[in-house]
């Protein structure tokens, strides 16, 4: 019997150490995907800044080609 309860307490505390491990595991890919949401979200920030950027760059070329074409007049 005690080598039975023994055997079973050895089993039931490899078991424990495998959760930790996995709960370590586990808790470094949930901070991996923390940081990839995040840098995903400042990329996707940045694209509509260039975006917005972009679009007013062409609409300020638009106006000086109007005023260039106004002289040209």
């Amino acid at each position: 019997l005690t080598e039975l309860s023994s055997s079973t307490l050895r089993e039931v505390a490899s078991i424990a150490t495998k959760f930790d491990e996995h709960s370590r595991l586990l808790s470094s890919a949930s901070d991996l995907l923390s940081s990839a949401q995040s840098n995903l979200e400042h990329t996707l920030e940045r694209q509509s800044s260039l975006e917005d950027l972009a679009v007013g760059l062409v609409k300020k070329s638009e106006d000086l080609e109007r005023v260039m074409r106004s002289f040209e007049n």
